[in-house]
């Protein structure tokens, strides 16, 4: 599991860690860097292993296709490179990225600092977007999987219900928490439009209405179906998850929270990082899963809720998400801030 990531110069991310537990909820203002902490930590966990040419290649895909200067931060951190150090059990990783300027254009070059590795966890960066999920998926004779934003949903759900192992079944007694009228997902045989390849066609079962093909679900089912799905499915270890309040109604916010707790108790080895606005979704939260990302002139500054010198007075008559509201994320950057009040 990570215990802690240190970004040094990365984007708004200047000088900050990160510490994270089983579940962690970042919170902030738009702009704070909330998804580039994803993104960096993304990029450090596929990155384990490589060769820098290969990590090179890796942070142009993922980060940026443009010049890669303008990943380092203005300011007075070293402003030729950036580095993100990622500690935890089983796991001491550093990676740095050296920008030389040539004549055109600039060079990134991925440089390996240290590494002690038991194993790389498998990560899964959740980007997911309600037409792609809503899509046919081509079959496969592979074990399925999904992507960062949705594709092959359909024969991922399929192969689970041939599977018969019960991971269906958790899925489907999960969604009815988060949607009461949630019944059933049902897979059917077809072409892929796009190709014309075997693939499989999603619909959902929902009570007093029917059958119901998925491009005609709202979002928030749908993206709530991704996510459990998600959870679910073998190889990932680590789910990055931006925007999880999106399109969700409130009481499905604190019921889908409820759920990654108990999902986290039946998967010991999971571990989940979440980005959120929503007041509503941290109120569902414990408090010492929270996350508070300020700005400061120095860059972004990273604290617990918890560390918050009148925390303990707040959360004996508040909950996480209230609190959260009322104090911001100005204190963050404050020299007082874990030193007792």
């Amino acid at each position: 599991m990570i215990e802690s990531v240190t970004f040094k110069n990365f984007k708004s991310l200047r000088d900050a860690t990160l510490e994270l537990g089983r579940l962690t909820a970042l919170v902030g203002a738009n702009g704070c860097g909330k998804s580039t902490a994803l993104l960096g930590v993304r990029v450090v966990m596929e990155s384990l292993g490589m060769e820098s040419d290969s990590i090179r290649a890796l942070v142009t895909r993922r980060v940026s296709p443009a010049p890669l200067e303008g990943l380092c931060a203005a300011g007075p951190s070293p402003a030729n490179g950036w580095l993100i150090d990622l500690r935890g059990h089983g796991i001491e990783w550093a990676a740095e990225f050296v920008i030389e300027r040539t004549p055109n254009p600039f060079k990134s070059i991925g440089r390996v600092l240290k590494t002690e590795l038991g194993r790389a966890d498998r990560v899964l960066s959740l980007r997911l977007d309600p037409g792609i999920l809503a899509s046919p998926s081509p079959a496969t004779i592979r074990e399925p999987t999904m992507d960062d934003r949705g594709a092959g949903l359909a024969t991922l759900l399929h192969h689970l219900a041939a599977a018969r192992d019960e991971r269906l079944d958790s899925i489907e007694a999960d969604m009815r928490e988060v949607v009461p009228t949630f019944k059933r997902v049902y897979t059917t045989s077809a072409a892929v439009p796009s190709t014309g390849h075997a693939g499989f066609t999603l619909d959902i079962g929902f009570e007093g209405i029917g059958r119901v093909p998925a491009s005609h679900v709202s979002e928030g089912s749908l993206l709530a179906l991704g996510l459990l799905s998600s959870l679910h499915m073998e190889g990932a270890d680590l789910v990055l998850f931006d925007d999880a309040d999106r399109a969700l109604h409130p009481v499905a916010q604190y019921r889908l929270v409820e759920i990654l707790y108990k999902v986290l108790e039946r998967r010991p080895e999971l571990q989940v990082v979440l980005t959120t606005h929503s007041l509503d979704l941290v109120n569902a939260c414990r408090a010492e899963d929270v996350r508070v990302m300020g700005m400061t002139p120095e860059g972004t500054k990273i604290r617990k809720l918890t560390e918050h010198p009148e925390a303990a007075r707040w959360l004996d008559v508040l909950r996480p998400g209230e609190m959260w509201s009322s104090v911001g994320e100005s204190w963050v950057g404050e020299s007082w801030v874990g030193e007792a009040p």
